[in-house]
C-alpha cells in the first residue's frame, strides 16, 4: 500500500506541463546561499509567466549571432522553450495557434532550448527571408504545442551593430 502511495505521489507534478505553482519543483540545487541556480530552475511557468531577457549579443562565427538568455524556466524543447524571431515577425504570429490568435498568416521562428546561449539558425538567422531588413531580434516563450504561451511576454533586442551588411 504505501509503494502504491509513493508512486502515485512521484507521478503528481513532476510531468506537469500546465505551469501550475507548487508543482514539486526540485530545489536540490539551491547555492549556499538559499538561491535557486539557473539549472534548479522548474521548466513549469511561475505565477508572472514565463520570461526571457537577452542579455547580451555578440558577433559569432558565419556572420551569425550569439544571443546570451537569462531565464526564469528551465527551456526543455518537449515542454516550455524559446522561440526566437526577428521584429518583423508578431509575437502572436510566431505561434502554432497564430489563426486562434487573429493572424492570417504563421510568423516564422526558431524553437530553441539552447540556454543560456544561443547562436541564430534557420528562421532566427541573419540570413532569412523573414527578417526582412530587420536588425531587432527578439524572444518568447513557447509550449510543447509551439504555441506562445504569452505574446505580451517578449524580450527584444538591436543587434543591428553586429550585422554585417
Amino acid at each position: 500500500m504505501l509503494a502504491t502511495l509513493a508512486l502515485v505521489a512521484a507521478a503528481c507534478g513532476s510531468d506537469d506541463s500546465t505551469g501550475a505553482e507548487g508543482d514539486g519543483t526540485d530545489t536540490s540545487g539551491a547555492d549556499g546561499n538559499g538561491t535557486e541556480s539557473d539549472s534548479a530552475l522548474p521548466n513549469a511557468c511561475p505565477s508572472e509567466g514565463c520570461e526571457i531577457f537577452i542579455v547580451d549579443a555578440m558577433t559569432a562565427d558565419g556572420g551569425e549571432i550569439t544571443l546570451t538568455f537569462d531565464a526564469n524556466f528551465s527551456p526543455e524543447f518537449e515542454r516550455n522553450h524559446i522561440h526566437v524571431f526577428w521584429d518583423s515577425q508578431e509575437p502572436g504570429a510566431v505561434s502554432s495557434d497564430y489563426d486562434t490568435r487573429g493572424f492570417d498568416i504563421q510568423g516564422k521562428w526558431h524553437p530553441t532550448d539552447d540556454y543560456p546561449t544561443y547562436i541564430t539558425t534557420a528562421d532566427a538567422s541573419v540570413g532569412a527571408d523573414s527578417r526582412q531588413g530587420s536588425t531587432t531580434v527578439c524572444v518568447t516563450a513557447a509550449d510543447t504545442d509551439h504555441a506562445v504561451i504569452d505574446p505580451g511576454i517578449v524580450a527584444c533586442r538591436d543587434v543591428g551593430e553586429l550585422l554585417s551588411e
